[in-house]
C-alpha cells in the first residue's frame, strides 16, 4: 500500500471516541508528522473537528478559528463545560454523542 494513501486514511479514520482533546490532538500531530505532505493552517482546521465527538464538533462549528491551536485550545473548553456539566471526570464519555461511552 502507498505510504501516503494509508497516512491520509489514519488521518481521516482518526476518530476521539474515548480519548481526551489531549490524546486526540496528540494523536492527529503524529499522523501529520509522518507525512510528506505539508499541510497549510486551512487544511489542518478542516480536518481538526472531523474526528471529534459529536457534542464538542458541533460546539467547534459555531466559531471560527484559523490554526489548529486555537481549535485545540476551544475544543479544550468545550471538553470541560460537557464534563462539568454532565459531572463526569472520565474523559471517554461522549457527552450525548453518537459514540457513546
Amino acid at each position: 500500500m502507498d505510504y501516503q494513501l494509508d497516512i491520509l486514511k489514519k488521518m481521516q479514520g482518526l476518530k476521539q471516541v474515548r480519548k481526551s482533546i489531549q490524546d486526540y490532538t496528540e494523536e492527529l500531530y503524529r499522523i501529520l508528522s509522518r507525512s510528506d505532505h505539508v499541510e497549510v493552517d486551512k487544511e489542518k482546521v478542516a480536518h481538526y473537528p472531523n474526528g471529534l465527538r459529536p457534542s464538542i464538533e458541533e460546539e467547534l462549528s459555531l466559531v471560527q478559528v484559523t490554526n489548529i491551536e486555537e481549535a485545540y485550545h476551544f475544543s479544550l473548553i468545550v471538553e470541560e463545560k460537557l464534563r462539568k456539566k454532565f459531572g463526569n471526570k472520565s474523559s471517554g464519555k461522549d457527552y450525548g454523542g453518537r459514540f457513546g461511552g
